[in-house]
């Protein structure tokens, strides 16, 4: 097996894995993530691994690690990366639709797809892009019912912001990142973050900071049987990140 490379060698990276680990040993019936995830990152020819784009079908390239099939139906309804009307709420959806992974994997990320899904804003989902996320969703779903006939979707029921839902907490909150009883937000935690700049300081030219869809995941409202999918997630946005943004928020 890869030896952990899931969870590589920035240090704010491991402090994310450590908090996910305590919190874990507390709470009984928490979905855990892979303990590794065993194929590479990028276009690997490794035995047994795919994208989850490929086993989802959304791609007809035979290139793994990307989802550019995908990404271009996004484009053309005006889905921008880093300039202009950015929408990172489905970055987490595009950054997991290219993780690799085996097919003893597949059923856990087929549920963080889904998790992510629901958590996007409705007029993104419903809306602007409508028919690629009704597509997407019946392909998890039918995917999922494919491994478990009797599978039910069971979608999260936390409402974002400072909601006081009942067992409903944002990750960082959940993996106490933040001494704050606030839900929907991770500020004690930006505030270690060296260099990072929230996204009003750079409306002008519509760039988005690389660590901003990690604090949206960890903002994020959550029961704790949920954590594990978030926490996927956000590892998985970590992972993407160029090398000198790992670099600049290495501690």
């Amino acid at each position: 097996m890869r030896a952990l490379q899931f969870f590589a060698a920035p240090i704010f990276c491991l402090q994310l894995v450590a908090a996910f680990r305590s919190s874990a040993l507390d709470f009984k019936g928490v979905t855990e993530p892979p303990e590794a995830v065993t194929c590479a990152v990028g276009n690997t020819d490794e035995s047994g691994c795919l994208s989850m784009c490929r086993r989802l079908g959304l791609t007809a390239s035979s290139e793994n690690g990307q989802c550019e099939d995908f990404v271009e139906k996004l484009k053309a309804k005006g889905y921008q990366k880093f300039f202009g009307s950015r929408e990172p709420s489905l970055e987490p959806i595009v950054k997991t639709l290219k993780t690799n992974c085996k097919e003893e994997e597949f059923v856990f990320f087929l549920e963080v797809i889904l998790k992510f899904i629901d958590k996007t804003p409705e007029e993104t989902r419903d809306e602007k892009y409508a028919e690629d996320f009704k597509d997407l969703k019946k392909r998890v779903i039918d995917a999922l019912k494919k491994k478990d006939p009797d599978y039910e979707v069971d979608l999260a029921s936390c409402q974002d912001g400072d909601t006081a839902i009942t067992g409903c907490r944002s990750v960082c909150r959940w993996l106490g990142l933040t001494e704050s009883t606030t839900n929907g937000q991770c500020e004690d935690y930006v505030e270690t973050l060296l260099g990072y700049k929230k996204k009003g300081k750079w409306k002008f030219w519509g760039h988005e900071s690389s660590m901003t869809p990690v604090l949206e995941l960890l903002s994020t409202n959550c029961r704790k049987e949920e954590l594990g999918y978030y926490f996927a997630g956000i590892i998985q946005l970590i992972e993407r990140m160029p090398e000198n943004k790992k670099e600049k928020y290495k501690e």
